[in-house]
């Protein structure tokens, strides 16, 4: 006849589902597909079996007829063939024009008239294949070429705002979205954020919400969150809803309109730093198939992301590094050591043991004196000797500040906040971060923000002012006062709870009338000093100026004494120290908190108790936000970032259960 005869089993033996309602029509078909050499997967006679066939295993090719009883074959096309990117010939018999019409919009790879003959069935089945394999490499051709573009564009992305661009501007050319969430771990706060939610890159009524409630920032991982981490799926809204109904962006996604979402994993090397979403306001546009092409998109965001968040660090640590420079030019004429810390007496002996025995630990430290007692000597030396030495310590003189500058000097602000907040300005909490925090005239500080310096220091974490994300810091508090804290607490004037919480350890440092022993050593020192200063020889002081030290009653302190030898040496005509002013005693004002001169004693036991109880109260307040549930994303062991067994172990050691 001329015809070539499928004699022989055809090298593409590919498996074929058949759709065919009428019975023994479907057996004819399917013995002669079995004939020509190719694989049955099954033969189903409605569009109920052929999609739980298709969702088993996907085949090759479908023989679909067209009208299965009172269900149409175009109806299994458009819903589940056409987005799976499967194969398939009609089969027909009396198709009207408007029928035909029909059937050739869902794209069909052939048509096959009833009675079917097996030559003809063959060669409808090599073509279908045929162009099926084609399309294939066409598809694969252009992903690669379009990953090749999209990455030839990431490799000039320098920041974020780059990064946006090119995601909303060529990436949405080729896998339409209407909105993207990118979420990455920040390695500062180790919390996840959605870099996707701020006020520079929103793009839609979702995105303005979620910034306005400040979601997205920092976020709690979440069983959405653990799914987008391992998994590249497709979610319709309503399964997000009902499985992951924790996390608290969905139910802002439905309500503007959002249909369905696309997810992958971000990942650098075999590292996961994150999620990539796409979000449609239409349902249906995403398939299976498009999933090569989205993770290799997600290959070349995540490299851009991983890039990006360094040089974001690297400048956040440049910027820390030069404030912190800035910060210590500032402090070096005021830099001491405890060596400058001069005297014998038995109670600054006392002092400097206590110095010693707390300075290892992160307690916070109360210094208690008058003023010019030397204070800040005190909280240096306590930092000095502390694991945290490598790192500053900050000073705040809340006296100095106007109360309305005092929040913005502790906490910072973020430009805009308010009037004259022209730029972004790093407060002292986040400056002293893994450092100390010397809070010199606590006993000055505002009411209102006696409240907010409580938190930071209970919580470990501040908000700039204008600020929507909360910032962690680890600072060691040490705060010095010339009051008498415990009676202003009494008057109103001091908050008791911040009280307690400053008063863990307290060091009070002796006035100098109460230590006269060491006024001889402290006024040589003074007067070597600055005669090395002003280039003048020493010739000691006149017996008769030492006696006047030490009948003087000192209300100044140890900087009085200090400007008295200073104006001596200034004075001084290469003779023995007399003083520019005559010493009268007189009884001192009284502005400090004398509470008793017999020499404070503490012992590790009691440090050790009052610090138990704190983190007895700590864990019981997180105990139960969780209902004492430990292990788990929302247990108390991640809340506390600790290992489920340690915790388990503090609890058992501090009798909480």
């Amino acid at each position: 006849m001329g015809n070539t005869k499928p004699t022989e089993t055809p090298l593409n033996t590919a498996s074929i589902l058949i759709v065919e309602d009428e019975y023994i029509l479907g057996c004819t078909i399917k013995d002669m597909v079995l004939a020509l050499g190719y694989h049955v997967q099954d033969l189903t006679t409605s569009l109920t079996e052929a999609s739980a066939a298709i969702a088993q295993q996907k085949p090759d090719l479908v023989l679909l007829d067209f009208q299965l009883g009172k269900e149409k074959g175009s109806d299994l096309a458009n819903t589940v063939l056409n987005p799976e990117f499967i194969p398939f010939i009609y089969i027909t018999s009396h198709t009207s024009g408007s029928q035909f019409e029909e059937a050739k919009k869902t794209k069909p790879y052939g048509f096959l008239s009833k009675p079917i003959q097996k030559q003809i069935l063959y060669n409808a089945i090599e073509i279908a294949l045929y162009k099926a394999e084609n399309e294939d490499i066409k598809k694969e051709k252009q992903r690669s070429e379009t990953l090749l573009s999209i990455s030839e564009a990431i490799a000039t992305v320098k920041n974020r705002k780059e990064l946006f661009t090119l995601i909303f501007k060529k990436i949405n050319n080729v896998l339409p979205f209407d909105d993207v969430g990118l979420v990455v771990l920040d390695e500062a706060s180790k919390k996840w954020r959605d870099l996707a939610v701020s006020d520079e890159y929103r793009t839609t009524a979702f995105n303005k919400e979620l910034t306005t409630l400040g979601l997205g920032q920092f976020m709690e991982k979440d069983a959405l969150l653990d799914h987008a981490l391992s998994n590249t799926d497709i979610l319709s809204i309503e399964k997000i809803l009902t499985k992951f109904q924790d996390n608290p962006m969905v139910p802002i996604m439905a309500k503007h309109g959002f249909k369905e979402v696309m997810v992958t994993p971000l990942k650098v090397g075999n590292k996961i730093i994150g999620t990539l979403s796409f979000n449609s306001l239409e349902g249906g546009r995403y398939a299976p198939t498009q999933f090569p092409l989205f993770e290799g998109i997600a290959c070349q965001i995540a490299l851009a992301v991983s890039n990006i968040m360094a040089k974001e660090e690297i400048s956040r640590l440049n910027e820390a590094l030069r404030l912190e420079r800035d910060y210590l030019i500032e402090e070096v004429k005021t830099e001491h050591n405890f060596e400058e810390i001069i005297g014998n007496s038995a109670l600054l002996r006392e002092v400097f043991k206590n110095v010693e025995m707390v300075a290892g630990t992160d307690a916070t430290v109360l210094v208690e004196g008058e003023t010019g007692t030397g204070k800040e000597l005190i909280a240096r030396a306590i930092h000095n000797r502390s694991n945290r030495r490598h790192k500053p310590i900050i000073k705040v003189n809340c006296a100095a500040l106007p109360k309305e500058l005092i929040e913005s000097e502790l906490f910072g602000h973020e430009k805009g906040s308010f009037t004259g907040a022209f730029e972004r300005r790093i407060g002292k909490f986040e400056l002293a971060h893994n450092g100390s925090l010397f809070l010199d005239e606590i006993g000055e500080m505002p009411l209102d923000l006696q409240a907010k310096l409580l938190r930071a220091i209970q919580e470990k974490e501040i908000e700039r002012l204008g600020g929507k994300e909360v910032i962690n810091v680890d600072v060691r508090i040490i705060a010095a006062t010339n009051r008498n804290l415990n009676e202003e607490v009494d008057t109103g004037n001091f908050r008791s709870d911040l009280y307690y919480r400053l008063n863990v350890f307290p060091i009070r440092v002796p006035a100098l009338r109460e230590r006269k022993e060491d006024i001889p050593l402290l006024a040589t020192y003074f007067a070597q000093k600055y005669c090395r200063k002003f280039n003048t020889r020493f010739k000691g002081i006149k017996e008769k100026a030492l006696q006047e030290l030490l009948e003087y009653d000192w209300p100044g302190n140890v900087r009085e004494l200090e400007n008295l030898v200073e104006q001596a040496c200034i004075l001084n005509q290469g003779q023995a120290l007399s003083w520019a002013r005559e010493l009268v005693a007189k009884a001192p004002k009284k502005t400090t908190p004398v509470h008793s001169h017999k020499p404070l004693e503490f012992d590790i036991a009691a440090i050790k108790k009052e610090q138990e109880a704190l983190e007895r109260n700590k864990l019981l307040s997180v105990l139960k936000k969780t209902n004492w549930r430990i292990r788990g994303d929302k247990g108390a062991a991640k809340l506390l970032n600790m290992k489920p067994t340690s915790l388990e172990y503090r609890i058992k050691k501090l009798g909480l259960r």
